[in-house]
């Protein structure tokens, strides 16, 4: 499946690079390619054989529930570009995400597309804000209790560093809020 996805992205005309032995062994994984993404230039991985680790398992700094990860994978990233319908395209075509939904404001051309690969409602998405100051809008890691939203909020509240208070977006009803890092 890795070297298929691999080959696909350099039919498509993308430069796909291996990953190292020593790379593969910091990311506890069997093997992994990486490309540029073409439609918002932030480098993307594909990995083979995420590494299980039974002993010792994983305690954070604080207590948490824990994460919804496993065939969900690891939450969601998203990230900007100004062509919507050529990530969304690209995305779908080549590495075989199926696109969710698109989000609008009244009157308007989409603002952003949500992209699938699993059954979380996405994994990648990408927004068209023009003059955004970075290539990354935000990354999501869901917990597994609401409660562990409202701790990890507390703590980032405490820090300052919240970017918006509670709330829960109205395609993907996840209960979620922003913070900056």
């Amino acid at each position: 499946a890795l070297e298929s996805a691999a080959a696909r992205l350099e039919e498509a005309g993308v430069l796909v690079t291996a990953g190292k032995p020593d790379e593969a062994a910091d990311r506890r994984v069997m093997d992994f390619v990486h490309f540029t993404c073409p439609y918002s230039q932030v480098r993307m991985e594909l990995v083979l054989g995420h590494e299980r680790v039974f002993r010792p398992p994983f305690r954070p700094a604080r207590d948490l529930a824990g994460f919804n990860t496993g065939e969900l994978g690891m939450g969601h990233v998203v990230l900007y570009t100004a062509d919507l319908y050529g990530a969304a395209e690209f995305y779908c075509r080549v590495l075989e995400f199926g696109v969710t939904d698109f989000a609008h404001l009244p009157n308007s051309d989409p603002f952003a597309v949500f992209l699938h690969c699993n059954s979380r409602h996405h994994s990648l998405a990408f927004m068209n804000i023009p003059g955004a100051p970075r290539r990354i809008q935000h990354v999501m890691f869901e917990t597994v209790t609401m409660d562990d939203v409202g701790h990890s909020y507390d703590v980032c509240l405490d820090r300052g560093i919240t970017s918006t208070s509670t709330g829960r977006h109205h395609n993907d009803r996840v209960f979620s809020f922003y913070f900056r890092n």
